[in-house]
């Protein structure tokens, strides 16, 4: 049976030198954080599944941390102050697994409470009704109780859908059903809406561009104003799925057109210093990285950057990384 497996367990294989002790949780479905002492030894009798070799650098991590969302908040405040406190610390104080990057949706995603974004009134192509209220009473609270903790913790934002005005269907959802068996209509989308192959769900038209990319830069503006940097921003959360919860699908061509010429230009215009990473990714075909950052408009602006800002003239300049998510091998893909 598999286990979910502590990442303390992890630390202390990577920090070990010699022999210690060091204890192990782990989770089944029976049962739930048990624990257990085990032994870490400096030369290991059996051969390893998983080598660390502590001689040699292979690649530089950032960290490790978790997502914020409202459904998280939620089951904190059915404890009691001391044991929230206590959660919060093993998350993120000194004495914990001290997370350096915390996640938070830009608006709803599939552990909200329901369907909402910063703006629902349809054609509001200058944003004058966007507002970040409803996150006030839970996101925001959320994150600076892990502020208190760890005030140097990296936050990085991204969308599980636009505002449905912006989609093809003009819905949060890209289907009515999906593969957690859910029945068709539980979300109120008529199957006859969903967005299904290789598309775009999002409306490819000047105007929704133009809206869409003043209203990530409202965003990064609003949590500025409320003390939360967002240091990162993916204009897109599981960009090749469609599943039956908010989403929104991207053809690779059309998103580095929104990152080129709208979505860069405008934090250039606001001066942000935010930077927009590509994704997050959940499409194995390397192809679908290369076709975003080889896009003809872009090939070749990187090289006549001289500053900071002109990073935002092409796509590959605009995308100081690509984050990925969980692939499933037997996961059908719309790509």
């Amino acid at each position: 049976m598999k286990k979910i497996i502590s990442l303390l367990f992890v630390a202390g294989v990577l920090n070990t030198v010699a022999a210690q002790k060091i204890t192990m949780y782990s989770t089944t479905a029976s049962e739930r954080w048990t624990s257990q002492k085990v032994t870490v030894l400096k030369h290991a009798s059996q051969t390893p599944e998983v080598s660390v070799y502590t001689d040699s650098l292979l690649q530089h991590v950032t960290g490790f941390g978790g997502t914020f969302n409202e459904i998280g908040w939620n089951a904190l405040q059915s404890l009691s102050q001391e044991e929230r406190d206590k959660v919060m610390a093993s998350l993120f104080a000194e004495e914990g697994v001290r997370f350096s990057l915390g996640r938070t949706p830009v608006a709803c995603s599939d552990y909200s409470f329901g369907y909402y974004s910063y703006n629902d009134v349809k054609d509001d192509y200058t944003m004058r009704n966007f507002s970040i209220d409803r996150d006030r009473f839970i996101l925001i609270p959320y994150i600076k109780e892990a502020l208190k903790l760890r005030p140097d913790l990296k936050m990085w934002a991204s969308p599980w859908t636009p505002p449905a005005w912006m989609k093809v269907n003009e819905h949060y959802s890209q289907k009515s059903s999906g593969i957690e068996g859910t029945d068709i209509g539980h979300n109120r989308l008529d199957p006859a809406r969903n967005v299904l192959g290789n598309v775009t769900g999002f409306k490819m038209q000047q105007g929704y561009l133009q809206a869409y990319a003043l209203y990530f830069s409202k965003y990064v503006q609003a949590y500025k104003k409320n003390g939360i940097t967002i240091s990162m921003l993916m204009p897109q959360n599981e960009i090749a799925w469609t599943p039956c919860w908010p989403s929104c699908t991207w053809r690779a061509e059309d998103l580095a057109i929104f990152v080129t010429q709208y979505l860069g230009p405008q934090f250039k215009k606001d001066s942000l210093d935010t930077e927009i990473w590509m994704g997050t990714v959940n499409y194995p075909n390397p192809d679908y990285i290369r076709t975003f950052l080889n896009q003809k408009k872009c090939i070749g602006l990187c090289e006549r950057s001289r500053s900071a800002m002109d990073r935002y003239e092409s796509a590959s300049c605009h995308s100081q990384g690509i984050p990925f998510v969980w692939i499933y091998a037997d996961r059908e893909y719309v790509w």
